[in-house]
């Protein structure tokens, strides 16, 4: 599958679709087109976008999610279809009667994935790293004691230093964050409506005016590959301004090749894995999640990219 991303920054663009192209117009001129079998996702983050009715239902047939952001970067909507899998009906019914202690352990497993994973991100760049994976390990059903929040408080003095702030309307680096975290939920939304799963019937999130519970769910153990890219880009060159260029380093954070239990793909065939893997829990009942292996992940690919 693509990792190509489309991201339509330029206010008054009109977008169609024209014998397997996407073309993109301005005043009726044509000033680009692109194969629409190249696109994963298409992020919409100017004003005054017009999407013809076509290619929203080529964009519905073939699962790909259009992401509309507001001025901050932060999606306010997604579009994806309603039948997304041969089998759909089947996988939401799994995912319907999902027991509540099921659910409580599959979201145990992702913060002590996410949590691992921060160690990890830490311990790259030689900073403080053991009590994060002490932390992991004590994860409960359903993270009761919340330490995945006690991680949080740790991890972002150490990573980003003590006067940042993680807030989506914060000052620099949360404008990298927030567009690397659109880059990773759409490709996660992708992987679970293809998956025949319902990104509304989350495990943890459970705010109503969010349709994309599970996919927040699900994108949680991969947060960390975005932070240390971020910290790369800010800490390390001086990064402040979402640029094309910057844009487009944070987008191939999904190509990125990493290894899990003996087989090397990228970060976004993980992303798939781990949705067939959930699909295969909610089907027997228990915790099966697959992630990419944590004693051969080598952060060093980001850092060194």
């Amino acid at each position: 599958m693509s990792t190509r991303m489309l991201e339509i920054s330029q206010d008054k663009r009109y977008l169609s679709i024209n014998r397997g192209f996407i073309e993109i117009k301005e005043s009726g001129d044509l000033i680009g087109k692109v194969p629409i079998d190249d696109i994963n996702s298409i992020i919409g983050s100017a004003h005054g976008l017009i999407y013809s009715q076509s290619l929203l239902m080529e964009l519905a047939k073939r699962n790909i999610p259009l992401v509309v952001c507001n001025q901050a970067f932060v999606p306010v909507s997604v579009l994806w279809p309603l039948d997304g899998h041969y089998n759909q009906s089947a996988k939401i019914d799994h995912q319907l009667n999902a027991s509540l202690p099921l659910k409580k352990q599959l979201w145990k497993s992702l913060v002590s994935q996410k949590i691992y994973r921060q160690g990890q991100t830490l311990e790259a760049l030689n900073l403080p790293a053991g009590a994060f994976y002490q932390l992991s390990k004590k994860v409960s059903s359903g993270d009761k004691d919340n330490l995945e929040g006690q991680a949080a408080k740790r991890y972002w003095p150490l990573l980003l230093g003590d006067n940042f702030k993680r807030y989506r309307n914060g000052p620099p680096p949360n404008n990298l964050l927030n567009y690397g975290y659109i880059v990773l939920r759409s490709a996660t939304a992708r992987a679970v409506v293809a998956g025949g799963l319902h990104p509304a019937l989350g495990l943890f999130h459970r705010n109503k005016n969010n349709p994309f519970r599970l996919v927040d769910d699900l994108m949680e153990p991969f947060r960390p590959f975005i932070d240390l890219l971020v910290w790369k880009l800010h800490t390390q060159e001086g990064v402040e301004e979402l640029t094309p260029d910057i844009k487009s380093r944070l987008v191939s954070i999904l190509s990125i090749e990493i290894e899990a239990n003996n087989f090397t793909t990228s970060l976004l065939n993980h992303i798939q894995l781990l949705v067939r893997s959930l699909n295969k829990s909610y089907e027997e009942g228990k915790v099966l999640l697959q992630y990419p292996n944590p004693t051969r992940l080598n952060l060093q690919t980001i850092l060194n990219g």
